[in-house]
């Protein structure tokens, strides 16, 4: 696989991970991230994301190169994306910034402008060498709302979009935040479905889509399916993973619990569950998830959607409503 972005350097076609929150994009980097030719980075990066609100701030506005680079190395390598911003706001970078500054000085080509999208290819390919891997994997699930950009830079690069049961997500996003509302998220995983059911109609050949299910029920078979569509030998190590960035009792084992896949049964009411099957019906059902048998009055039903409307935000409410409006 020839280097196919417009700018010149060793490393081979990366590979972005995007997708809906809560459904297994992190875990699926830390498989991937096993084998031996790809690199993974820490942090989110929302390099492409355009959005005011979404986006990586303050690296826009940076004039100075030296400074460039090393807010380019830090949305990388940060632990998350605040705290890159942070880093990057208050200049206080790692000295390991410091330290591969020179380097990649050196890599630079004075036929190319320099701006975020050549340096984010320079250095996510110079830290991919240093691990002695010859590609790279992104995973910012906000992405998957600028696959089409990304291709202007990457036009073979490859893409796993991931998707859950929405009552899967919005169960997990509960446990985990305390700010989410099932109606705010049941409204962004509708937003997401949508988008894969477009790029579905689109088809992209370099576009996978993952299930989270598939993934959990039977993690060999769509890790093969995985290494086949990038283009790398399976690596049996690629299953050699542990849950982390689970808000159950699960931190430490293995990284498939099969009982994630329908916990939600338990962990929301069945009010909630029928508020997020009828929101979610149309998307839901053309993306393999059937209504529950779990039941109850439309009374009780009506009642408990205005409960959970009474805790979205202002902004969030008109936004929900335009969509229902839409939809």
């Amino acid at each position: 696989m020839g280097r196919d972005l417009k700018y010149s350097n060793k490393t081979r076609s990366p590979v972005f991970i995007c997708g809906e929150g809560r459904s297994g994009t992190k875990l699926l980097r830390d498989c991937l991230s096993k084998h031996s030719s790809l690199c993974s980075f820490r942090c989110e990066s929302y390099f492409f994301v355009d959005s005011l609100f979404q986006k990586m701030r303050f690296i826009d506005d940076i004039k100075d190169s030296d400074v460039l680079i090393k807010a380019v190395i830090t949305s990388l390598m940060a632990k998350n994306k605040p705290s890159a911003e942070k880093i990057i706001r208050a200049r206080s970078f790692d000295p390991l910034c410091e330290k591969y500054l020179p380097e990649i000085k050196k890599l630079l080509d004075p036929k190319f402008s320099l701006n975020k999208y050549y340096l984010l290819d320079l250095c996510a390919s110079y830290l991919a060498e240093l691990n002695n891997k010859p590609r790279w994997i992104e995973k910012t699930p906000y992405h998957i709302y600028y696959i089409e950009k990304i291709l202007e830079f990457y036009p073979n690069a490859r893409f796993i979009v991931n998707y859950r049961d929405p009552r899967a997500v919005v169960a997990s996003w509960l446990k985990k935040d305390a700010n989410k509302t099932v109606l705010g998220v049941t409204s962004s995983w509708n937003k997401v479905a949508n988008e894969i059911l477009l790029l579905q109609q689109k088809n992209i050949p370099n576009v996978y889509f993952m299930k989270y299910e598939n993934l959990i029920g039977n993690p060999e078979k769509t890790l093969k399916e995985i290494c086949s569509f990038i283009e790398e030998e399976y690596e049996e190590d690629i299953l050699d993973v542990t849950v982390v960035n689970s808000f159950y009792q699960d931190q430490g084992k293995s990284g498939f619990l099969k009982e994630a896949i329908s916990r939600w049964k338990n962990n929301l009411s069945a009010i909630q569950i029928k508020v997020i099957e009828r929101l979610t019906e149309r998307n839901r059902v053309l993306l393999g998830y059937p209504d529950s048998e779990i039941e109850c009055s439309q009374v009780d039903y009506i009642v408990g959607f205005f409960k959970e409307l009474t805790l979205l935000p202002f902004k969030k409410l008109t936004k929900l409503f335009k969509w229902v409006r839409v939809n």
